[in-house]
């Protein structure tokens, strides 16, 4: 509840109080509060100690600890963590896991990176992966790469009406009006729109 509730300092001091009675679950809730209140490093640092006192670490702590790698940005860190989850422990990644590994290399910038990343997944990426990197291709001002990524969305999703919103944001965004048109066009014929009157209210997006 401490950690929960962001005073973090309290909760290790709880937890350093437990001495030998610390389980599995009491290191897994501290890790989870050190890395859901941005203290990627101190996570690390618990997760080292939690190792060194016998514990196995199992999904959810990696999960924990990959996260707060994620909001620290420790892209080096996070990417070991990840490997030695599978060949060392041989525990099989969740969705989850790929999604925090793709959230961890788009808020370093490493958008490229991300999307190598997802293309080599073992398992097809859901649709929220590749919506976390349309987002970060739209904050970082890469057009080009969300394009792509957007390809993919629609593709998996084409009755989702979000998906047309967030493309259209990011073209406009790009100032790519006639991708924006085309967007809207498509949403409105999801809709059940005919593609004539959505085109009549897509002339202002246009200009034209």
């Amino acid at each position: 509840m401490h950690g929960k509730m962001g005073r973090v300092k309290r909760s290790c001091e709880i937890f350093d109080a437990m001495g030998a009675v610390k389980t599995v679950v009491s290191w897994t809730a501290m890790i989870q509060a050190l890395a859901m209140n941005g203290h990627g490093v101190a996570a690390l640092v618990r997760y080292t100690q939690m190792l060194r006192e016998g514990f196995m670490p199992d999904e959810v702590i990696f999960l924990s600890v990959i996260n707060g790698c994620s909001h620290s940005r420790l892209v080096s860190e996070g990417h070991q963590l990840f490997k030695s989850m599978i060949e060392e422990y041989h525990i099989t990644p969740w969705m989850e896991h790929y999604g925090s590994m793709v959230d961890l290399l788009c808020r370093a910038g490493s958008l490229d990176e991300a999307f190598e990343f997802v293309l080599a997944m073992p398992v097809t990426p859901d649709p929220v992966i590749w919506r976390v990197l349309a987002s970060a291709c739209r904050d970082h001002g890469n057009a080009s790469l969300a394009r792509r990524v957007m390809d993919h969305v629609i593709r998996m999703e084409p009755d989702h009406e979000g998906n047309y919103v967030l493309a259209s944001n990011l073209y406009a965004a790009d100032e790519d009006w006639r991708r924006v048109v085309d967007v809207r066009l498509d949403m409105g014929v999801r809709k059940g729109t005919s593609r004539a009157a959505a085109a009549v209210s897509s002339v202002e997006v246009s200009g034209e």
